[in-house]
């Protein structure tokens, strides 16, 4: 059973994302459009599931391989911006259905709304924000260099590790990290404002 979960893996994380499209979506039309609270909570626990079965996948491709894979990495990388970076985004996306269901139906947009718009920063203020974040981040990747230096040493000529999972973690974690300071940054430049009420 195993060796056919990590002949197919690829096919199961295919799978797993459209289970993860469907179920969100199935989320906000169950809780905004039709009001179903109860049929809204079954599509979070599946979505909470199917993360779960994303983590299996990986601890089941590393235990087997022995090492860490692409597959693994990409796994990985996932479940790092779910629980991190992607709870901030889930809930910017969750008050956007809200306005969204709000004004097709012509209503009041609703208090969480409200309190949401209240709460959220602008220029200066929300760069500080968004460079302690960036800051987070930074500590990580070092601590994550750190413990890829300690538990696999440098190769010749010293700029690259021994374990070439490692590297390729590497190579994807310094463009994602490059990314992100300039976009940090950029809020120093050209700070955001609050958007023009119609």
């Amino acid at each position: 059973m195993v060796l056919s979960i990590i002949e197919h893996q690829w096919l199961f994380f295919i799978i797993s994302e459209i289970i993860f499209w469907v179920t969100l979506i199935a989320f906000f039309v169950l809780r905004y459009v039709l009001h179903f609270r109860l049929g809204s909570f079954v599509a979070l626990v599946m979505l909470v599931l199917n993360e779960l079965w994303v983590a299996c996948l990986a601890l089941i491709n590393y235990s087997y391989t022995g090492k860490l894979s692409t597959f693994s990495i990409v796994m990985i990388a996932i479940l790092v911006y779910t629980f991190t970076w992607g709870r901030h985004d889930a809930k910017k996306l969750d008050i956007y259905i809200q306005r969204l269901v709000a004004k097709w139906r012509n209503e009041e947009v609703p208090q969480a709304v409200k309190e949401y718009d209240q709460k959220r920063l602008y220029g200066i203020a929300y760069a500080k924000k968004q460079f302690k974040s960036w800051l987070i981040h930074l500590l990580l990747f070092i601590c994550i260099q750190l413990f890829f230096y300690f538990s696999s040493g440098l190769s010749e000529p010293g700029f690259l590790y021994k374990n070439e999972s490692y590297n390729q973690i590497n190579a994807v974690w310094m463009k994602i990290f490059i990314i992100d300071t300039i976009w940090s940054l950029s809020y120093f430049i050209f700070p955001k404002k609050p958007r023009k009420q119609v």
